[in-house]
């Protein structure tokens, strides 16, 4: 790397004029000019891991050496041990700052890059093409090349989802109550983001009990989430069952301190818990993130999702007869924007055959562009289930001002009895609400100084299907063509759907693949449905399947749902889209930004 481009990237997390956090990049610094800020810090302040380490007599000392490193983009002197840390990073000093040499432990010297040319495009080849829907937005990285689209935060004043990160592994394992995984999470800022936690992978509460229950929950630095309420997942079945089933549960914790988070995956004894399973026979994830959320007014041009609300409320009933079971009021801020929602809570039928439906609506109506955003579940061959699922969904073409969004529940289309639904048994309901601009390239934006700040999510787009009714068993589903802007990001996609397996026992996979091919960084997005128990049972339920895939090219992909036989299974009795709607949420995401 030239010179001229040593300071082309800047990984860091900095706060622009009166604007909220974003990511710096693709300014080409020259050895001359440009800035640094320098700040004193108490004893207590800790690096995070570094580049390298040195011995040294001073910060200047400690700053001669960052120019050996392409990604230096900050250091810290240890005064009392003097030692001298060259960091990737720059870092978040909140808290630790002091004007006391007598006090201070060290100095932090975060390295600032210089303005690019906000007025012109870049000349480089990239821009040639056009690739931003806009013309003149195009800017190209000194270094690398990589195109990104450029806008600015004049109208807005916050950036709602940051500090992406997405945990996988293939372990499964047996948990009786206690802890399954433990994850750490450093979180940049303080009590002015809140701490979103998502956990999507296979589980199994109670095996072989009748009457059996288990709670699945988070825990930050060893406690539940309280403010504004808990995280977790409530199984109950009232026969003896081997449910190994794909779950997803979500939530938002508020008032989490900066620094290093440990978060865990854990059981609490319900009833009768005995020999829980978590990760079998597919990979499962723990997705984290930082979360502006309940802030600002402005319309937010640039940006593809921005004014997230989020309610978590607990309210069981038996709620039925096309009733509400929770209401919310949303200000919409802008008319060119869809509504998206994402909703987290346990569901209640009982008896054989009965169908419910769960759905959304706004302002009082079902959406009808692009359609309905529901949940139906179907049981046959067990009396009494309570279980968590999970949906995703959209509304385009509502006007800014108050929507009241509202989920009912009341019977499926067809003349099936509803079958006493309840909703909300022992675990919260959980909403996320934000606005959305649909293929929105724009994936950085341009403060009044002219540096550009990288975004977090970008490019997200939507596809609606009505009753696949598709009963193949090892098959291409469904595929969505969405056109990738960008090389370096990875694609985060969201299917929601109706899915079903049969046999006594059976199992069956649905998985993601993009242009024909299984995601291989980090590994397969996939989820299983193993039914076995003393009698057959037939579930058509709510199914959701997500995660991250890194290493796809720009260009036009096919994000594509499928399904196969779990290795060692016939898969027989498969079926996905039964007469529900189907869903997919796909969109660009930098990880870590």
């Amino acid at each position: 790397m030239s010179l001229m481009c040593f300071w082309a990237v800047l990984w860091v997390f900095t706060v622009f004029q009166d604007h909220a956090l974003a990511d710096a990049i693709a300014s080409c610094r020259p050895t001359t000019g440009g800035s640094s800020t320098t700040v004193r810090v108490a004893p207590e302040y800790e690096v995070p891991v570094y580049l390298a380490e040195y011995p040294a007599v001073s910060n200047l000392n400690c700053l001669a050496h960052c120019p050996s490193y392409n990604n230096c983009q900050s250091t810290y002197f240890d005064e009392r041990a003097k030692r001298c840390y060259i960091l990737g990073i720059q870092q978040e000093t909140t808290g630790y700052e002091t004007s006391s040499v007598v006090e201070s432990g060290g100095v932090v010297t975060n390295l600032q890059a210089q303005a690019v040319n906000a007025l012109a495009e870049s000349t480089y080849s990239e821009c040639a093409n056009s690739p931003c829907s806009e013309a003149g937005r195009c800017r190209a990285t000194c270094d690398t090349r990589e195109v990104y689209c450029v806008g600015d935060l004049s109208d807005c004043e916050e950036t709602p989802f940051s500090n992406i990160y997405e945990w996988t592994t293939t372990t499964s394992k047996s948990v009786g109550t206690g802890t399954a995984f433990t994850i750490s999470y450093t979180k940049k800022k303080g009590a002015e983001t809140g701490l979103y936690l998502k956990w999507s992978g296979t589980m199994r509460s109670a095996y072989n009990v009748a009457g059996g229950c288990t709670y699945w929950v988070f825990m930050i630095d060893g406690s539940e989430c309280a403010d504004p309420g808990r995280i977790r997942y409530a199984e109950y079945h009232s026969q003896a069952r081997n449910h190994l089933k794909h779950t997803e549960f979500f939530g938002i914790c508020n008032n989490i301190a900066a620094g290093v988070r440990s978060i865990s995956l854990s059981t609490v004894r319900c009833s009768t818990d005995r020999s829980n399973h978590v990760g079998w026979n597919a990979r499962s994830r723990i997705t984290v993130a930082e979360v502006e959320y309940g802030v600002g007014s402005g319309a937010c041009a640039s940006l593809s999702t921005f004014n997230i609300q989020y309610l978590n409320k607990y309210r069981y009933s038996s709620t039925r007869s096309e009733n509400v079971h929770i209401s919310e009021t949303f200000r919409k801020r802008a008319s060119d924007t869809a509504l998206v929602v994402h909703y987290s809570g346990n569901l209640y039928v009982s008896g054989s055959p009965v169908c419910s439906r769960w759905y959304f609506k706004f302002n009082g109506a079902e959406c009808q562009n692009p359609g309905t955003v529901d949940m139906v579940f179907y049981t046959q061959g067990e009396t009494s289930v309570h279980r968590g699922y999970a949906v995703h969904g959209l509304c385009e073409g509502l006007a800014a001002g108050t929507v009241t969004v509202s989920l009912h529940v009341g019977a499926c289309y067809d003349s099936y009895s509803a079958g006493n639904p309840h909703t909300g048994w022992n675990q919260e309901n959980l909403l996320i609400m934000e606005e959305s601009r649909l293929g929105n390239d724009i994936s950085a934006v341009l403060t009044p100084n002219g540096h550009a700040y990288r975004l977090p999510v970008v490019n997200r787009q939507h596809g609606w299907w009505l009753n696949l009714d598709n009963g193949n068993n090892n098959a291409l589903i469904k595929a969505f063509v969405y056109n990738k802007v960008y090389t370096d990001s990875g694609i985060n996609v969201i299917w929601s759907f109706n899915c079903r397996i049969l046999g006594n026992p059976n199992c069956g996979r649905w998985y993601v693949t993009f242009n024909g091919t299984a995601c291989s960084n980090p590994g397969s997005i996939e989820r299983v449905m193993h039914e076995g128990g003393p009698s057959e049972a037939n579930w058509l339920q709510p199914c959701v399947l997500d995660g991250i895939c890194h290493d796809i090219p720009s260009g036009p992909t096919s994000v594509e749902l499928r399904t196969a036989p779990c290795s060692g299974y016939s898969g027989h009795g498969m079926y996905t889209g039964w007469r529900s709607t189907t869903n997919v949420i796909v969109e660009e995401v930098f990880v870590g930004v």
